[in-house]
């Protein structure tokens, strides 16, 4: 999985590929139908403690849980060594909470508990992490972009624009679903598993990676050809870190500032703000590619989803490797329809 952290998916692209967008547009949205248990354990703030970002960017163990337990094998010991059980419920209930009704307060109380564990634990955090997963510990690294001044919205900017971005409280901590961004000929080129919401932070520093593979050694020029599509792009937009140059070796620095962010027609239907629907209007795509496909992403998941079942009782590594491994069958299939000539729709052939 470290292979695909740092890559982007190849496919062969055909003239018709390239017609629906294939280079040009990329579409990213998360879906939240596909999710694996995680390790319940509350972790101290890792990047500059003294302006932590852990509300802006998901701070837990991405590790999957130990069988009927809550927490991983290490934070299962540490639990254990502070007198507290490791069985789930066993667990919520020495910290006052109610297992069977497991409200905000409860809530409050397990999270008290835990961050007071991890404080007092000497050993440090020896498992695998978000930014780890994510492929984005270089990111968060650097101070100039890790602070809560960046990851906090141009004030004014977001009033009247809501969207709703999948808090799901649950008895089980589990991850909160997948990023994908698909190209617009259907192929899917990176992913990312999400955590906690798919808020603005977290997808911002995904979005930034993404670029940096897909436009590796392209020009400024090449960026301003280049067309983004996203739901809440406008929340991504009015953080303070896009409203600057990136610290990133040049041209990297500009590159959110000079590609083309639009929202795809179905969703920008649900934006009540003006400024919404002129700024990230889709119809500025069809001027550059006429045949762009921008739902290209809704459609992915209206195949992906169907595994919800399948995926949703895996661990980690298995669900890790199972989306890999579809998205590579379905990136060749996809492939082997523009060969054939045959039209396809979310890389279905549809004479197939």
């Amino acid at each position: 999985m470290k292979k695909r952290k740092g890559e982007i998916y190849q496919h062969e692209c055909s003239e018709n590929c390239k017609k629906r967008g294939c280079g040009k547009v990329s579409s990213i949205d998360g879906l939240w139908k596909l999710s694996y248990k995680i390790c319940m354990w509350e972790p101290k703030p890792r990047f500059n403690v003294q302006n932590p970002i852990e509300n802006k960017y998901p701070n837990v163990c991405p590790e999957e849980p130990e069988n009927l337990r809550a927490f991983c094998r290490e934070h299962s010991k540490i639990v254990e060594n502070h007198g507290y059980p490791s069985d789930l419920r066993k667990f919520l209930e020495k910290c006052g909470a109610n297992p069977n009704a497991y409200s905000k307060e409860g809530k409050h109380k397990v999270k008290e508990v835990l961050l007071k564990i991890s404080r007092d634990d000497t050993d440090g955090n020896k498992t695998d992490t978000v930014e780890e997963t994510q492929g984005v510990k270089y990111l968060l690294r650097n101070r100039k972009i890790t602070n809560t001044k960046n990851f906090s919205a141009i004030e004014g900017t977001t009033e009247g624009c809501r969207k709703d971005i999948g808090e799901a409280p649950r008895l089980h901590r589990r991850s909160r679903g997948v990023e994908c961004v698909v190209g617009g000929g259907g192929v899917v080129q990176y992913w990312a598993p999400l955590y906690k919401s798919e808020g603005p932070t977290q997808v911002a520093l995904i979005v930034i990676k993404f670029l940096q593979l897909h436009l590796a050694g392209k020009t400024v020029e090449d960026f301003r050809n280049f067309f983004l599509s996203y739901d809440n792009i406008c929340h991504l937009d009015e953080l303070k870190l896009f409203r600057h140059n990136l610290d990133l070796p040049a041209p990297y620095d500009k590159v959110w500032l000079e590609i083309n962010k639009v929202i795809d027609p179905l969703h920008i239907k649900n934006h009540t703000r003006p400024k919404c629907k002129e700024l990230y209007n889709p119809e500025k795509v069809k001027k550059q590619v006429p045949e762009a496909n921008l739902m290209c992403a809704e459609q992915t998941f209206a195949w992906l989803g169907r595994y919800k079942r399948i995926f949703n009782s895996m661990t980690k590594t298995h669900f890790h490797f199972m989306v890999h491994c579809l998205i590579k069958g379905r990136n060749s299939y996809t492939t082997y329809c523009y060969k054939k000539k045959k039209k396809t729709t979310s890389s279905i052939c549809q004479d197939c």
